[in-house]
């Protein structure tokens, strides 16, 4: 088993690296485009996806823009999937493992589902298909009720931003404190460990300096 585990261990490292590497690159594609063809602009909304768009149409060619596109339909279509699949997911095995009589009727599958796994609300089952409409009705709900939408993006994103800090940290903490040191295999290096700590370091000052300036209006660095 714990073979097993260093192998998957390893290419889940790789997967990491190598997914660093390829969104770095991405990134700074997306960036310099930016610069030559957007900057100044003054288009908002749904506006800027079409220029993005023809960013990769005018300098690329027409065959890009198809490629864009269903790359945004892909990303979308992978998010909400996501959402209505994987976030009932993580409630009921959350339920599952803080309530025992959950526990006791654990299982999405239908090899494992009996008759209390569908006659019981609490059951594994039964809270996954709760939360999933939960989720349906809150999304409808908020698409038909809201007058901006986006705006919950934007509250969620700022909310991130702030928190993620914090998972970071603990994040960092408990490969620390769980990991035996002997365990060279899975014990964080000095150098991941230093690396880590420098980049929650900045990461938190970042998040400081942007819950100044967005919440209590205080310009840190000066703005020509």
């Amino acid at each position: 088993m714990r073979l097993y585990c260093g192998r998957w261990f390893r290419i889940a490292l790789w997967d990491f690296r190598l997914g660093h590497l390829i969104s770095l690159v991405t990134v700074c594609l997306f960036l310099l485009l930016a610069v030559v063809w957007l900057y100044p602009s003054k288009l908002e909304g749904p506006a800027v996806m079409g220029e993005i768009a023809e960013i990769f149409i005018r300098s690329i060619g027409p065959w890009s823009g198809i490629v864009f596109f269903a790359g945004a339909f892909a990303a979308l279509y992978s998010t909400a999937f996501n959402y209505f699949d994987g976030w009932p997911r993580v409630v009921a095995a959350c339920s599952r493992n803080l309530f025992r009589r959950t526990a006791a009727l654990e299982g999405l599958t239908r090899e494992r589902l009996a008759g209390e796994h569908r006659r019981r609300w609490y059951s594994e089952y039964n809270i996954y298909r709760l939360t999933m409409l939960f989720s349906l009705v809150a999304a409808v709900g908020i698409i038909a009720g809201l007058p901006r939408p986006v705006f919950l993006v934007l509250l969620a994103s700022a909310l991130a931003l702030f928190i993620a800090p914090v998972i970071y940290f603990l994040n960092i903490y408990l490969c620390l404190k769980i990991i035996p040191r002997e365990d060279a295999g899975f014990y964080p290096s000095p150098f991941a460990t230093g690396a880590s700590l420098a980049s929650f370091a900045v990461f938190s000052a970042f998040t400081l300096i942007a819950m100044l300036e967005l919440i209590f209006g205080i310009q840190v660095f000066g703005r020509s």
